[in-house]
């Protein structure tokens, strides 16, 4: 994951199952000038469990 040189947003749903949120910590710490951002109250669709929320992360980050 170093090898990603570009700004990356990573955008998780705190009760997913299947992936531990250790792995998406784990995977910040990898990829240089990234951001981890938490949805509480959503899992692995987090885009469309909370898709107000969602947008209001993406596109603040992308509006940096």
């Amino acid at each position: 994951m170093p090898s990603i040189q570009i700004p990356t947003v990573i955008i998780y749903g705190i009760e997913e199952r299947t992936v531990p949120v250790s792995h998406t910590q784990k995977a910040r710490q990898l990829i240089p000038n990234s951001e981890l951002v938490l949805i509480n109250e959503a899992r692995h669709w987090s885009q469309n469990e909370k898709p107000e929320e969602f947008l209001r992360h993406l596109k603040g980050y992308l509006s940096m």
